[in-house]
């Protein structure tokens, strides 16, 4: 059989798209937290912006992605994450569960205050 001997169909079936999941709005904050893990030695890093899902973080070419870490939040105690990005240097943290944005907030509110009072 020839190539074009071969029917073509008449009509195009759409490639389906994967889902699309929405981006969960980012905020601004310059807070340092502790970034560690089972194959990274603990460092100290500087939030960009910060989710309900994710940060990213300054990481200096410490991190890969695929790197289970935990980050030291103010007010979340320790919060799990892998680095699902890398892009100059800075690192996408993505959390294994959300985070309450309104704790991490109060809590930064408070370490300002007690700062300014010192």
């Amino acid at each position: 059989m020839l190539q074009s001997d071969i029917p073509l169909p008449t009509t195009v079936q759409p490639i389906e798209k994967e889902c699309f999941v929405a981006r969960a709005p980012r905020e601004q904050h310059q807070c340092m937290v502790e970034i560690f893990g089972p194959t990274i030695n603990a460092f100290a890093s500087r939030i960009r912006n910060i989710s309900t899902s994710g940060m990213l973080i300054d990481h200096g070419g410490r991190l890969s992605v695929g790197d289970f870490v935990v980050a030291k939040m103010p007010g979340l105690g320790d919060v799990m994450g892998e680095i699902v990005r890398l892009r100059d240097s800075g690192a996408g943290m993505k959390f294994t569960a959300p985070i309450s944005l309104s704790t991490f907030r109060d809590a930064l509110a408070v370490a300002v205050s007690e700062m300014q009072a010192a």
